[in-house]
């Protein structure tokens, strides 16, 4: 896309150069005309008048010829610095997608690695339970047929037993699986009025389960709130499933029309200049709310995404090609 852009921007200069040339070439065409006019009023008329303002013809045709120029390098000017604005945009918002995914997978692998360790603990514990009571039950078998009815019982509580150690070991496996997560881009979106007053991003829900999702932007010091939701805390600011709109940690307008779940497409975004911010939901615009807290004075925002359950998956859209058409706004 930039070596498009730089072809683009070579092909327009390019172009103006050829323009400037035919217009030099016209203008000394007219030079040579002008001065033949000259010569000819000097040899039929001889009078100093006409002569001063053949010259003064002249002397504007040569200012129109330098002011020309002059507007049309500053338009070219113009056009790269536009273009090599853009330019920065683009690989800026291409790097933090890249940080984003590398922390997600990050979070995803611990998540599994802890739950094998607890699931190789939990079935050694069951395992060693049945051997000691398949000793017991065989022991007692050997004392005689008198005490078979003892022997039916333990067996019994054995499998009890089982069935409760199993039942255990799912809890706990659900509770060590289904709790708040969060993953925050590692670098901030620094938004510089410069170069971009606004800053805005989509996430599509690939599936949800019974618990809420919410994503948004936070204030660094957010980043050590990981393991838990962090959408009551004091410098976050975003949109949850649910339906509800927080700014700063505070419920702030909720609408059953904005909820999402499998299949929505939501989105939201900053505008540095206003100090607003705006939520779309499957590429309509949803709300715009303002923002109050000097948290975000410094124009840094991290974009983060809660998730509750396991089974809960979403895809993050940096740009440029967005379900919520920008140019609305």
């Amino acid at each position: 896309m930039l070596q498009n852009e730089n072809d683009k921007r070579k092909n327009d200069r390019q172009g103006m150069e050829e323009k400037m040339d035919k217009l030099e070439e016209q203008l000394e065409k007219n030079l040579e005309e002008m001065q033949k006019k000259l010569v000819k009023m000097e040899q039929q008329q001889n009078e100093q008048h006409s002569i001063e303002q053949m010259e003064k013809m002249l002397q504007n045709e040569n200012d129109k010829r330098k002011n020309d120029r002059q507007g049309m390098e500053e338009k070219m000017d113009k056009l790269e610095e536009k273009l090599d604005t853009k330019a920065f945009q683009e690989e800026i918002e291409k790097k933090v997608m890249e940080r984003i995914d590398v922390t997600v997978q990050t979070k995803v692998d611990k998540m599994e690695m802890a739950h094998q360790q607890q699931k190789v603990v939990t079935e050694k514990a069951i395992f060693e339970r049945i051997g000691e009571l398949e000793g017991q039950q065989k022991h007692q078998k050997q004392q005689g047929e008198k005490e078979t009815n003892a022997s039916e019982e333990r067996f019994s509580q054995l499998q009890n037993c089982q069935k409760k150690l199993e039942k255990e070991q799912k809890q706990l496996q659900k509770e060590n699986i289904d709790s708040w997560r969060s993953v925050f881009a590692k670098y901030p979106i620094v938004l510089n009025k410069h170069l971009s007053d606004f800053f805005y991003y989509e996430i599509s829900v690939m599936k949800k389960e019974e618990y809420w999702v919410m994503f948004g932007f936070a204030v660094k010091q957010q980043q050590n709130e990981l393991d838990g939701p962090i959408r009551t805390r004091k410098g976050t600011y975003g949109y949850d499933s649910v339906g509800n709109i927080l700014i700063n940690g505070q419920v702030k307008g909720m609408n059953a029309e904005y909820s999402y779940g499998d299949g929505d497409t939501v989105g939201i975004g900053l505008n540095l200049t206003s100090r607003q911010m705006i939520f779309t939901k499957n590429g309509l615009h949803l709300a715009t709310s303002g923002l109050f807290d000097s948290s975000f004075a410094d124009g840094s925002f991290y974009p983060f995404v809660s998730l509750f359950n396991s089974g809960d998956k979403i895809e993050a859209n940096f740009g440029p090609n967005f379900k919520f058409d920008l140019e609305t706004l």
